[in-house]
């Protein structure tokens, strides 16, 4: 997470973690344990272009994605996003907190109209 401190990031994927035990899901892929984002030395020699491409390969795996709060400042999750859309994942975020299905047509409306909105 660019721009949010390394203990401060972590902390809240451990929360999203923990919520989603204390939900029930046993089975939870969590960017932080993906090898180069334990150890910034190795981040820091295989990039981030590298780290990204093994974290969508991991979600390729998955049935749903869990987005946290701010999501879509971030250019990784927003591209996750993508993908769980593209692979017809069921999506649940932090704010909302269930299961829900994005209709893409109506998240591309939203989108569109924030972006008009900002640039009024």
């Amino acid at each position: 997470m660019s721009g949010v401190p390394r203990e401060q990031y972590m902390e809240m994927f451990r929360r999203a973690e923990q919520s989603l035990r204390d939900r029930g899901y046993q089975r939870i892929v969590n960017p932080i344990r993906v090898w180069a984002c334990r150890w910034p030395w190795l981040y820091r020699i295989v990039g981030y272009r590298l780290t990204l491409w093994y974290d969508l390969q991991l979600l390729k795996r998955c049935d749903a994605i869990y987005l946290l709060n701010g999501w879509k400042d971030s250019k990784g999750a927003y591209i996750e996003f993508k993908l769980a859309l593209r692979r017809n994942l069921y999506v649940m975020t932090e704010q909302t907190g269930i299961n829900v299905r994005f209709d893409i047509l109506g998240y591309v409306a939203t989108l569109a109209k924030e972006t008009w909105t900002k640039n009024k």
